[in-house]
C-alpha cells in the first residue's frame, strides 16, 4: 500500500520516498508554443510590419506597441517604425531568437 497519487496532467505515477507522488511533466507543456524563443519579423513594403512566434501577444503588450491581427497573413502587424520595441524586448528581455526579413509586399 503506498500513498502514491497520480498527476492530473501526465496521469503518470512515481513513487517516491517520503510517500510523494512527483510527476515529469510540468504545466508548460500543454501549453502551445510551450518552449518557443523566436521571433520572426517581416518588414513590410510602406508602413506595416508582421510578427510571428511564440506568445507574440504577450510580447507585444509588454513592449506598448499598437497591434492589430492581419487574418490575410495570419500574423500580428506592428507600425514599421515601432518594430525596434518590439525588437529590444524579445532579443534583451526575453532573451529571444529574433529573424527580420523584408518582404515585396
Amino acid at each position: 500500500m503506498t500513498n502514491a497519487r497520480p498527476q492530473k496532467e501526465t496521469g503518470a505515477v512515481l513513487n517516491m520516498p517520503g510517500g510523494h507522488a512527483h510527476g515529469t511533466a510540468s504545466r508548460r507543456q500543454n501549453q502551445p508554443d510551450a518552449g518557443c524563443k523566436t521571433l520572426h519579423v517581416e518588414i513590410g513594403p510602406k508602413r506595416t510590419s508582421w510578427c510571428r512566434g511564440g506568445r507574440v501577444r504577450e510580447l507585444l503588450a509588454r513592449a506598448a506597441v499598437p497591434t492589430v491581427f492581419d487574418r490575410a497573413r495570419r500574423a500580428w502587424a506592428v507600425p514599421t517604425n515601432r518594430v525596434d520595441d518590439v525588437l529590444v524586448v524579445a532579443e534583451h528581455t526575453e532573451r529571444r531568437f529574433v529573424t527580420v526579413e523584408e518582404v515585396a509586399s
